[in-house]
């Protein structure tokens, strides 16, 4: 559990950047297709 943790935390450190561009990008595609293009 304990190791888990710490490697997913350093994990998030080296790759925080990146993984939340990548959120971003998911995110706004998500809204595009729950909203309806007019």
């Amino acid at each position: 559990m304990e190791m888990g943790k710490i490697i997913g935390a350093s994990l998030r450190k080296s790759c925080g950047q990146l993984l939340a561009r990548k959120c971003d990008e998911k995110e706004r595609a998500f809204k595009k297709q729950r909203v309806p293009a007019k």
